[in-house]
Parts: structure tokens; C-alpha cells; sequence
């Protein structure tokens, strides 16, 4: 399995909410990493919705590098759970 996060480094942020363009920018240090829409196009996505999601999106560093973090020396996570963390990291990496 691939361990290596190949998407751009260090902290994302929401930098812009567009009112007037209906989107949200999701940036790093480089720039614009992601945009998220929202609005009367198909799908129609809210505002609130569009927000959320960039919110996740601007999470997903960090949350990989916890799941990629976790340890189960002891065995006191359920399999389950550690299942679903595997399967996370491997869509995170591309490895689905």
C-alpha cells in the first residue's frame, strides 16, 4: 500500500465564500486547491451545503494524517472500525 499523500502540502483553508459567483474556495499557501458551487445549477447544492463541503474538503489533510496517525497496538479498536480507517487511507492515496 502506497503511504505517501501526493496532494499539496501543508494547511488547507476556505479562503473565499463568492456571494455574487456562488462558490467557495478551498486554498493552501499555493493557492486555489478546490472550489465548491452552489446555486441554481443542477445539482442544486445551498449555500450552506457548499460551505459544509469545502469545510470537509479543507479537513481532509488533516483527517488522513490522524487516520494515518491511529495505532491498535493493544487491539482495543474493533476490526470494524479499523477496517473502515484502511479503507479511508486507500481512497485518500488512490489505492481503492
Amino acid at each position: 500500500m502506497n503511504k505517501e499523500f501526493k496532494g499539496t502540502k501543508r494547511e488547507w483553508s476556505i479562503r473565499n465564500v463568492y456571494i455574487e459567483k456562488s462558490w467557495v474556495n478551498i486554498t493552501s499557501d499555493k493557492g486555489i486547491i478546490a472550489r465548491t458551487f452552489y446555486g441554481n445549477l443542477e445539482p442544486i447544492i445551498t449555500k450552506e451545503e457548499a460551505i459544509a463541503n469545502a469545510q470537509l474538503i479543507s479537513a481532509a489533510p488533516d483527517l488522513l494524517d490522524a487516520l494515518m496517525n491511529i495505532e491498535n497496538d493493544n487491539g482495543n479498536i474493533p476490526e470494524s472500525i479499523w477496517q473502515m480507517r484502511i479503507k479511508a487511507i486507500n481512497k485518500a492515496l488512490g489505492n481503492e
